[in-house]
């Protein structure tokens, strides 16, 4: 009874006030728990009309921060505190931001971070809030609104009588947006009284409730335990006629699973299914939540089983899981983790997840063996190979906690993987920053244990400087032996110590220090760690005698490593500390010490440029004195370095270091300017001059005349044509009867046009008249219905003649003609004429010239000869033409059957997505916004920013309202798309009308749903309402010159640098301010600016340069923008754009193609190809890319059966053609990731085989000679296709082999080569390969024996030159000479395979 009254007070409350009910929903940001911000893709939009100049000026300022953020937020849906941090100091530092700015960074403190605790992302916003006021940054009502939200997302407590007090002392008017989040937090604590007084405020105020105040209600009773009076507000709702929506919906879900009421759950999504009401993942999500939130864990499965994973749905999964992890609830989180879709490479290998999931565990310092038990399930099961690598990464750089990530790397130690010493690193600098010195012993004692001995460079960096600064710190004397003896207790010996002291030593320029420690303490100091700093040290200091020590005991080690045979290369010979002079050493002069000096020197030379002469007449003698010497070679490399520098002395010096009695002493483009013709009236003028002298005026006059007609000066041409006519020695000639036909027919005047195209038939009766010119003259006639005379002008033109580039005001003019027929509704002359043009070559049978044939039956109300004209398009030509109006009138008819026929014709032409969003397009123009909602929910479907955008310009350009609204309401909580343009769109229509009241309920509408408006919108707004005498309720941003949706001009700089030769049809851009505007934008990463002045270029009907176009194709593909960058790709590379122009760089083409071929999209893929040439395809290995696309979309065995109808349906003169395009690469990705296609894929390599064509089952037989157990399958096909076949593909092979370091599979592949016609580099690149394996297994011995086998049947010029110089550096650090002289490249050295040759390797 008590939730009845309850109930009936609130039907009162609303008596009155549903008048002022506002349909503007908005997303549910007062749920019990925090959730992800919808509009998360686009927060930073505003973005895009900042000044260009200010971004160039200050680049490393607050607005490139924020842009830097906003491409986090793009790409994966969330940002970290630490970015946040970062942005909040450089705020502090510049002691400025604008308004937007501000806002921006407040709204970013709530479920855009999900890695945090709520209560840390407060503290991180209230520190903002205070930076913001505290730097007098202006603010408005909306950042009152957008602290709320936070607060909310938060679950902050906070007091709403403070909060209006504080808003009031300010002088700032609370709306209606925070009203009602003011309702959400009463109701968000389960307060219904406090809630309903706001409300009762609200309705004195007059202010419009929307959907979202009942929403918190619903919300409130549930917190309430009230689920009765909770599902009694529907009622409510509906009698204040506003249909509950899937929001409410959800909310009341939530309630429920709060209580664990599985069953009512199931009520509510049966009474949505029969309403049709859908109720999308990440509701779903919310209400999981909830459930296991408050303790019903058992509720999981069943509502992940519900969910439909459309787009989306991996960052919506992520940010739940990182909350999940959070609250501890890990094994939910898994659960989640495991329905995400799990991405795949281009080549069809799955890739691993769950790196986020295993980083978030360890930085929540989760239980280690929790985090030890999912890093050995992902491993197990197969999802990722590396788990327990990153765990171990995320303890030791984001926790840093010791125990942690000894711990994990103990089991890492255990599965095989021992760990390494760099692991250890973070640790030890992060004890040793906080002078935890027994920590250090602790973790350098563990490594000993864990066989990661502390080598010089562990010690160097990462414990001596700490144990230097904690002797200094404790008021001890800085005594370095005790440094040594301190690491003695660790276990360290003092040869490591020494050496790492030393280096810390010379680091810090105390060269002096470190000559006292190497004569003291013998070890083998290392002169490649040494070298550098050794050098600049001398630099700096001048200590030539501390240096010469130095490296007299480095000569010294070195001399000792070359004679001692140590096991462990880490560990360092131990002596202890000593005194005592190191014995001498004596025997024949070696050249390896001396060539060690000479690279001492060469270095010191190379690195100080001034003053190195002073150095060397220093150095050297003390080099001298200790006995050093270098080699000849060194001295001639010296001598060339040092060119003008060398004197006699230095060269005197030199030559005595060369000398053989020398022993170590122990010391222990412009362009063209066109000819301007003058102007008519400068014309008139000289004629009436010339004329009144007696001179001669026929030239004059034929350039005025000329200029008459191209001026369209009806009234000058006549006259003077009519002068012309009665002087008897001026010569017509056929431009100037040409020129008067076209001024004729342009000023429609079909008599006189027709008679001067007569005279110059008379004179020359084989003339073909210019296209454009006939074309216009043709316009003239159909519009004065002279059918007669156009289908003899027509058929008139000759056939041969010379075509002339399609302009767009050609173009234009023959669709003209066209629709001028359409609109009259003459079918019968329409398709005559279409058809006569078409055959005369007039006309190219495009959807923009073919659209009148459609649209003429539309015009008689014949809807089925409309189809039927348009299905006969689609089959002829391949054109869609008029398919959204026709789409259009089949919704208002219900015509489901037709439209799915205009679908089907769409998708095979266009693909599927394109199709969809056509189809989109057409029900929200036909009002039908639910379907439209539908198509986009669509599980796969990839967004098409492009799409929308170019729909919401048109809309805005032909005053069409009601469509932009509906894609507001169309595309409400759908993230994966930027809903922010269609707003802006919106607005700009509604200042067309100036309705001021529905622009400024449009920024409210903004403010409910999350989306950021943007500097344009605001500035738009603030003038509008200006104009209607209406209050600006927030900050203006000051009009800055930016680029912008409504193509406000910004700042032009000169171009850096010498111009190229401009490309064909750049010249008449290249000065154009949108293309000045463009390159601008893609130079500071403005992806959005760059396309609206690409748009505004165009519109001015210009054309792009293919060399930007390429640079705004890159540039949206490294923004993820991948629709766009495809569909301006295929706009640019059809016949009517391209024209034969040049193709879009190829390295633009293969990051595209590789894009889309790692999602999967065939149908883009395909389209692309469609407009490429054979040769142009072969650059870009495009099959192997096509067929990599249909394995990662999971149809591989169609790619296949593809194959097989080619190869059966193929002539003989076809084959080499199908032999270039197999994708050899893309095979072996089908046959590794589909064993289950193998029997298809051998049944119809064999057909290829039968034709003569073996690279199919040449992949065949690599695939089977690499996998273990099929070598009975791979030596059958060797023998009966490939033993006596010179061009072998053996590559994956090697590659396989390289990957596992499988000797035996090289020794197999040797073997099975032995007696095969193959060449010698052929061969040479398999034993480069088996080098190759044993020089990264460093067994350098080994390397050289494959050498010496090799030699035996190849040349050295036939081994790989890389892997040779790899090999010889790995033998001389042992101390051994390299027994070979690796000949320089050449064209004929070539390590690559005559087998496997460049095209091909480029396809694998």
């Amino acid at each position: 009874m008590s939730s009845l009254l309850r109930t009936s007070k609130f039907i009162k409350l609303f008596t009155g006030v549903s008048r002022n009910i506002t349909l503007h929903s908005k997303r549910r940001e007062i749920l019990i728990n925090a959730r992800y911000n919808q509009e998360s893709s686009i927060i930073f939009r505003s973005l895009a009309t900042q000044s260009v100049e200010r971004v160039r000026q200050n680049e490393n300022t607050l607005e490139r921060s924020l842009r830097r953020l906003d491409m986090d937020v793009r790409r994966s849906g969330r940002i970290t505190r630490k970015e946040l941090e970062e942005v909040l100091e450089e705020m502090k530092h510049s002691r400025s931001a604008t308004s937007s700015q501000s806002l921006m960074l407040i709204r970013c403190c709530g479920n855009l971070v999900p890695e945090e605790k709520p209560e840390v992302r407060t503290k991180l916003v209230q520190k903002i809030w205070e930076t913001i006021d505290g730097l007098g940054i202006p603010m408005d009502i909306s950042h009152y609104n957008a602290l709320l939200r936070v607060y909310l997302e938060n679950q902050h407590e906070f007091s709403p009588a403070e909060f209006l007090k504080d808003l009031e002392t300010k002088g700032i008017e609370p709306n209606r947006v925070t009203y009602q989040r003011l309702i959400a937090h009463y109701c968000q604590k389960g307060d219904i009284a406090g809630a309903t007084q706001i409300l009762q405020h609200m309705k004195e105020k007059q202010l419009p409730v929307n959907e979202g105040v009942f929403n918190s209600l619903i919300m409130g009773h549930a917190q309430c335990g009230d689920m009765e009076s909770a599902k009694g507000m529907l009622v409510v709702m509906e009698q204040a006629g506003l249909p509950p929506s899937a929001e409410t919906y959800a909310t009341l879900l939530c309630g429920f699973a709060k209580l664990g009421d599985v069953e009512s759950i199931r009520n509510i999504l049966k009474e949505c299914d029969a309403k049709q009401i859908d109720i999308i993942d990440r509701d779903y999500m919310d209400v999981l939540y909830v459930a296991v939130k408050n303790g019903h864990p058992e509720m999981a499965d069943e509502i992940l089983g519900r969910m439909r994973r459309v787009a989306g749905y991996n960052q919506d999964a992520v940010n739940l899981i990182l909350k999940m992890i959070n609250d501890g609830k890990e094994d939910i989180a898994y659960k989640i983790l495991l329905t995400m879709p799990r991405p795949v490479r281009t080549d069809g290998d799955e890739l691993p997840i769950g790196n986020f999931f295993l980083r978030h565990m360890v930085k929540a310092e989760r239980p280690v063996e929790k985090i030890l038990f999912y890093c050995n399930e992902m491993e197990k099961n197969s999802l990722n190979a590396r788990a327990h690598l990153i765990a171990l990464e995320a303890a030791l750089t984001v926790t840093k906690l010791p125990e942690q990530a000894i711990t994990l790397m103990q089991a890492l130690s255990e599965n095989g993987s021992p760990p390494r010493r760099h692991y250890f690193w973070p640790i030890l600098a992060s004890l040793g920053q906080k002078g935890n010195i027994d920590g250090m012993k602790e973790v350098i004692m563990k490594m000993f244990e864990m066989k990661a001995i502390p080598g010089g460079e562990t010690l160097r960096d990462y414990v001596i400087p700490y144990l230097v600064e904690y002797q200094s710190k404790g008021g001890k004397d800085q005594n370095l032996d005790s440094v040594i003896s301190t690491l003695r207790g660790w276990g360290v010996s003092s040869a490591s110590s020494a050496n790492g002291l030393v280096g810390a030593l010379i680091a810090k320029m105390k060269l002096k220090e470190a000559a006292d420690i190497v004569k003291r303490y013998r070890a083998r100091y290392s002169p490649l760690a040494l070298m550098r700093p050794m050098n600049i040290a001398l630099g700096s200091t001048k200590d030539y005698e501390s240096y010469a020590t130095i490296l007299s005991q480095i000569v010294s080690g070195y001399n000792r490593l070359r004679t001692t045979v140590t096991q462990e290369a880490d560990v360092e010979e131990e002596v202890e500390a000593d005194v005592t002079p190191v014995e001498e050493n004596t025997g024949a002069v070696n050249s390896q010490p001396r060539k060690l000096v000479g690279s001492f020197i060469l270095d010191l030379c190379g690195y100080i440029r001034a003053g190195r002469s002073d150095i060397l007449l220093s150095l050297l003698p003390a080099l001298h004195n200790l006995g050093l010497g270098i080699t000849t070679e060194n001295v001639e490399f010296l001598q060339q370095r040092l060119g003008h520098d060398l004197t006699p002395e230095i060269s005197s010096l030199l030559g005595k270091l060369t000398s053989e009695e020398l022993t170590p002493v122990n010391v222990s483009v412009d362009q063209d300017v066109g000819f301007q013709t003058l102007e008519i009236k400068d014309l008139e003028n000289l004629l009436v001059v010339q004329e009144a002298k007696g001179n001669a005026t026929r030239g004059l006059k034929r350039q005025l005349y000329g200029a008459y007609c191209r001026s369209r000066n009806l009234e000058g041409a006549k006259k003077l044509l009519q002068e012309l006519e009665e002087d008897r020695e001026f010569v017509f000639t056929e431009g100037a009867y040409a020129l008067a036909m076209d001024l004729f027919a342009t000023c429609d005047l079909p008599d006189d046009a027709i008679k001067y195209r007569q005279k110059l038939l008379d004179l020359n009766p084989n003339t073909a008249i210019e296209d454009f010119k006939l074309i216009r003259l043709i316009e003239c006639l159909v519009k004065a219905n002279r059918f007669e005379d156009v289908h003899k002008v027509i058929s008139e033109q000759p056939s041969e003649r010379k075509m002339e580039s399609r302009s767009f005001g050609y173009n234009s003019t023959c669709w003209r003609i066209l629709n001028f027929l359409a609109e009259a509704g003459n079918v019968e002359e329409l398709e005559k004429i279409f058809n006569e043009l078409l055959e005369k070559s007039f006309i190219e049978p495009t959807n923009i010239l073919m659209g009148p044939l459609v649209n003429a039956y539309l015009k008689r109300n014949d809807i089925e000869g409309a189809l039927k004209q348009f299905e006969w398009c689609s089959e002829k030509y391949g054109g869609t033409p008029f398919k959204n109006q026709l789409a259009c009138k089949l919704i208002e008819a219900e015509d489901a059957v037709s439209l799915q026929r205009i679908t089907d014709i769409s998708t095979r032409i266009h693909g599927e997505v394109n199709s969809l969003y056509d189809l989109v397009f057409s029900f929200i123009e036909c009002g039908r916004l639910k379907q439209a909602r539908r198509i986009l929910e669509t599980p796969g479907l990839r967004n098409r920013p492009n799409r929308l955008s170019s729909a919401c310009r048109r809309y805005s350009e032909e005053g069409l309202v009601t469509p932009l609204e509906g894609l507001i309401e169309a595309t409400k909580d759908l993230v994966h798309i930027d809903r922010s343009e269609v707003y802006l769109h919106l607005l700009h229509s509604y200042c067309k009308s100036n309705d001021a009241e529905k622009a400024l309920g449009l920024w409210m509408q903004m403010q409910d749903e999350d989306v950021q408006p943007s500097d344009e919108f605001l500035i738009t707004l603030a003038k509008l309402l200006r104009k209607n005498d209406i209050k600006v309720p927030f900050i203006e941003p000051k009009p800055i010159m930016a680029l912008s949706v409504s193509g406000q001009a910004i700042p032009q700089t000169k171009e850096a640098g010498s111009r190229k030769k401009p490309e064909e049809g750049e010249n008449s851009t290249s000065k154009s301010p949108s293309l000045q505007r463009f390159r601008q934008a893609i130079r500071i990463g403005d992806t959005d600016a760059a396309l609206q002045c690409k748009a505004k270029l165009e519109a001015e009907g210009k054309k792009m340069p293919v060399s930007a176009l390429a640079l705004l194709v890159e540039q949206l593909l490294k923004n993820d923008r991948i629709g766009e960058a495809t569909a301006i790709t295929e706009n640019y590379l059809s016949p009517e754009v391209r024209q034969g122009g040049k193709l879009i760089p190829p390295r633009v083409l293969r990051f595209l193609l590789n894009r889309l071929a790692h999602l999967g999209d065939t149908d883009s893929i395909t389209n692309i190809g469609n407009l490429l040439t054979v040769d142009e395809k072969r650059l870009l290995s495009f099959d192997n890319r096509l067929c990599n696309a249909y394995m990662v979309s999971g149809k591989a065995e169609e790619y296949l059966k593809d194959l097989d109808k080619q190869i059966e349906s193929a002539k003989d003169e076809d084959l080499q053609t199908i032999e270039e395009e197999f994708p050899r690469g893309g095979a072996i990705g089908i046959l590794k990731n589909h064993p289950e296609l193998i029997p298809l894929y051998e049944k119809i390599a064999k057909k290829y085989a039968a034709r003569n064509i073996l690279i199919p089952i040449n992949v065949l037989w690599a695939a089977y000679f690499s996998t273990q157990g099929k070598e009975t399958e791979a030596n059958a096909i060797w023998k009966e296709y490939l033993h006596n076949y010179p061009r072998v593909m053996f590559q994956y092979v090697c590659q396989t082999a390289r990957a596992n370091k499988d000797i035996s599979l090289i020794d197999r592949l040797l073997d099975t080569m032995k007696d095969s016609p193959v060449t010698d580099a052929a061969k040479g690149s398999v034993y480069s390969s088996l080098i190759d394996i044993h020089v990264s297994d460093t067994k350098f011995d080994e390397g050289l024996q494959a050498v010496k086998v090799a030699l035996q049947e190849v040349s050295l010029g036939s081994l790989n030159r890389r892997v040779l110089y790899r090999l010889k550096q790995g033998v001389e650090i042992t101390g051994k000479s390299f027994p070979y002289t690796i000949p320089k490249q050449n064209a004929s050295s070539s390590s690559s395979s005559s087998s496997d040759d460049e095209p091909d390797k480029k396809k694998e």
